[in-house]
């Protein structure tokens, strides 16, 4: 009887030492598996983060040169000393330009892969629209200059320079909001869905 007990009592300590080793696999296999889940989480976020911050300083250095070529040209335009000299302020203008239109359909996909379709859409109406009615406007004044006197083709620009300094605003308040989003993790695919972007 005594024997039985002994056998009994291995046996029990035998299949408990079995379930707490089943146990332990089964908890090691849980809490690595979730380790690995955030590993992947934080790796993606920092992947994101990363892709933004590069879109951020193409995109921001992209509408950084055009304003400031733009600004340029229309002040060679408009001091007499430079009348003779513009070209390279044209050339550098219109290198700008070049570059601006060779990446706008890319610039725009990855604003709103980074940070969404609504930062996309202030891109576009806020930035891009106002740039290109801003160079129509500068363009149309100077092909119009021809046989005008400088005093009326220096007036046709003053609607040009005065709209450069909204769009100076719009493009450091685009800026600011991807900087926002970047400090705060708001960026890939850690920025909440919104209703609009759905």
């Amino acid at each position: 009887m005594e024997k039985i007990r002994i056998k009994e009592v291995l046996l029990g300590n035998v299949l408990n030492f079995l379930l707490i080793g089943l146990l332990t696999v089964i908890i090691s296999n849980y809490f690595n598996r979730k380790i690995s889940d955030i590993e992947r989480d934080f790796e993606v976020l920092q992947y994101d983060r990363m892709a933004a911050e590069n879109t951020f300083e193409q995109v921001s250095e992209m509408m950084n040169t055009r304003l400031f070529r733009m600004k340029r040209l229309l002040w060679h335009y408009q001091d007499p000393q430079y009348e003779s000299d513009r070209g390279p302020f044209r050339t550098a203008y219109y290198a700008a330009l070049d570059e601006w239109n060779s990446n706008l359909s890319t610039n725009a996909s990855l604003i709103e892969l980074r940070f969404g379709k609504g930062m996309r859409e202030q891109f576009e109406n806020q930035v891009h629209y106002v740039f290109y009615a801003i160079h129509e406007q500068f363009i149309d004044a100077v092909r119009q200059s021809d046989g005008t006197e400088k005093a009326q083709f220096l007036l046709q620009l003053r609607p040009v320079e005065s709209a450069l300094k909204p769009l100076s605003d719009s493009i450091d308040e685009f800026n600011y909001a991807m900087l926002e989003a970047i400090e705060s993790g708001n960026v890939g695919r850690n920025r909440p869905m919104q209703i609009q972007e759905q």
